[in-house]
């Protein structure tokens, strides 16, 4: 169960601005040399498409909604490092545009407009008509603010490839598409430069990122070619304290690679790692100070091939600031760190409180213990924690104890949940109750073992909530 609660206790992945978009360059006028009709659904006498307005064609003399690139033979030409305008209109309207490649590039392709119901779907095809990548939003999953739709990728083979954009509500069906004369749109073809090299490795990192602020996407393409190899990427953090996200692509249906990421310190200790980086989530870290660091990608299965490439996203953000760090030495019960609980009511104005924790497993088979007070006469008491789904080297166990030393309720980690372990039908009386968190016997000790947890009291039985 997941209970809808405060976003200080939701993660939000993507909610930034992607590095190297300008903001406000416009969604393009795509206008036409006619004098227009004024609106959708005018008509008058014309002879040719120019007569008409810039989101309408001359079909048997009149002017009617549409434009002529609705199928791959009818594509308009993409030019590298250019943009091309258009408008999504009618509903359902879908336009293609094709460019010429050699075979070997890194590309972004981007749509921006300004329309305040449109929402666009990227999809590119390779030169056999098969589609090579998609992407709504951002590549990550997530959104990004300076435009509606980016896409990147490797193009593996030489020849003609497509793109087509069409509204979301077309894509996917169920006669929600949009479509309308303000719905105008453009895109652009740009060849990405910031790629690792075949030749790299952890002393010499073909690609150096300097993240200098919070909030922006920092992108690099990589290609695992041959079997065994690891491209390194070299991290220079000039923020402090800051959580440092590494996500990939979701949708890589036109890559061979299972992708592995892992991040480094500046002593080679692996802080994060995360395998099917992108179709299974991102690899992070939530508390890191400014400083030198290192990304590896690989292939999971130790493979490499031609196609088997994907992209690294790299976000600071302050999203560690809803979470309370541990203070050792709090390895017995009696030296237990204090929970702060903030006190908040649910949409239905039933009072609850919550509390967010970081902590870490920081020596082998280390024991963590927290408490917490329950103001409530009677409240269900949550605890909710997740390490490994992160990233994090580590599934601990957990179990919620009373003043007597009564386990109310335990559950053993898995590293292969989301979350890795939860505790959420243990209903108290008013007072104060423990938090037990245990490595187990397979921890090392390694700055790689961390969790973060979220502990709910309530006064009302919730239908579900909200983990870290």
């Amino acid at each position: 169960m997941r209970m809808v609660v405060v976003a200080s206790a939701l993660l939000v992945l993507g909610c930034g601005k992607d590095e190297g978009i300008d903001d406000g360059t416009g969604s393009g006028s795509g206008s036409g040399g006619g004098s227009g009709s004024g609106g959708d659904g005018d008509t008058f006498d014309c002879e040719e498409d120019s007569d008409c307005s810039a989101w309408e064609i001359c079909e048997a003399e009149a002017c009617v909604d549409g434009d002529r690139n609705n199928s791959v033979d009818e594509a308009e030409a993409l030019l590298w490092d250019d943009a091309s305008s258009g408008f999504i209109n009618p509903a359902e309207d879908v336009d293609y545009f094709t460019f010429t490649a050699e075979g070997g590039e890194y590309v972004r392709i981007d749509v921006q407009h300004d329309s305040s119901e449109g929402n666009t779907v990227l999809v590119l095809r390779n030169p056999a008509g098969k589609v090579h990548a998609f992407v709504d939003d951002h590549p990550t999953g997530g959104g990004v603010s300076t435009y509606d739709s980016v896409l990147y990728t490797y193009l593996d083979e030489a020849g003609t490839w497509s793109v087509s954009v069409e509204d979301v509500g077309s894509y996917y069906g169920g006669g929600d598409a949009y479509g309308s004369s303000s719905f105008s749109y453009e895109v652009r073809l740009t060849e990405w430069s910031r790629h690792t090299e075949e030749s790299d490795s952890s002393e010499d990192p073909s690609v150096t990122v300097e993240i200098d602020s919070t909030n922006t996407w920092y992108s690099v393409g990589a290609l695992i070619e041959e079997a065994g190899d690891s491209d390194w990427v070299q991290l220079v953090l000039n923020v402090d304290d800051v959580q440092l996200l590494a996500a990939g692509v979701v949708d890589l249906d036109g890559s061979s690679l299972s992708p592995l990421g892992r991040i480094y310190d500046g002593d080679g200790n692996v802080l994060s790692q995360k395998a099917e980086l992108g179709p299974d989530g991102y690899a992070l870290y939530p508390f890191l100070e400014r400083g030198t660091y290192l990304f590896e990608l690989t292939d999971a299965d130790g493979e490499g091939a031609s196609d088997a490439w994907t992209y690294a996203f790299f976000l600071a953000s302050d999203a560690n600031t809803a979470y309370v760090d541990e203070s050792e030495s709090n390895d017995e019960q009696d030296w237990a760190n204090t929970v702060t609980m903030t006190e908040t009511e649910s949409d239905g104005g039933n009072a609850y409180s919550y509390g967010n924790q970081f902590g870490s497993i920081d020596a082998a088979e280390d024991v963590d213990w927290f408490k917490v007070s329950v103001d409530y006469d009677e409240a269900w008491l949550i605890l909710c924690l997740t390490s490994s789904p992160d990233g994090s080297l580590v599934a601990p166990d957990i179990a919620i104890v009373d003043s007597t030393g009564e386990i109310l309720g335990e559950v053993e980690g898995n590293e292969l949940t989301d979350p890795t372990a939860a505790i959420d039908d243990v209903v108290v009386d008013q007072g104060t109750y423990w938090f037990r968190v245990s490595g187990g016997v397979d921890s090392q000790g390694v700055p790689g073992e961390w969790y973060r947890f979220t502990t709910y009291a309530a006064t009302f039985e919730p239908s579900s909530y909200s983990c870290p």
